[in-house]
């Protein structure tokens, strides 16, 4: 029974080492592994490596576009490259008309 305990572990800290490697947290991993370790081991390992920031943008602080923005009328996340809400039908392309120019349309 002993032998079955030591390969759990093992397991376990194979897992963790390589979350680790994986730009992931590692101890998590241990941890998922230790409940579950021939799945998330073989989760883990076919997962893809996170891609990484070139030098100039971790030299200049850049950080990549946001992949969603926020509606102003829901308030609900939509894709960057949006052009209408999807849950309010909301037009992202319509300026917002200022009330200088809204009494130079009314007048």
């Amino acid at each position: 029974m002993e032998p079955l305990y030591i390969f759990w572990v093992a397991i376990a800290l194979s897992a963790g080492v390589l979350g680790d490697r994986k730009g992931r947290h590692g101890g998590l991993w241990f941890l998922y592994c230790s409940i579950f370790p021939p799945l998330s081991l073989v989760l883990l390992a076919l997962e893809p490596k996170p891609k990484p920031r070139t030098l100039v943008q971790m030299l200049s602080g850049e950080t990549p576009a946001p992949a969603h923005k926020t509606c102003p009328m829901c308030a609900e996340q939509v894709l960057a490259a949006a052009k209408i809400c999807k849950h309010c039908r909301h037009d992202f392309q319509v300026q917002p008309v200022s009330p200088t120019e809204a009494e130079q349309v009314i007048s």
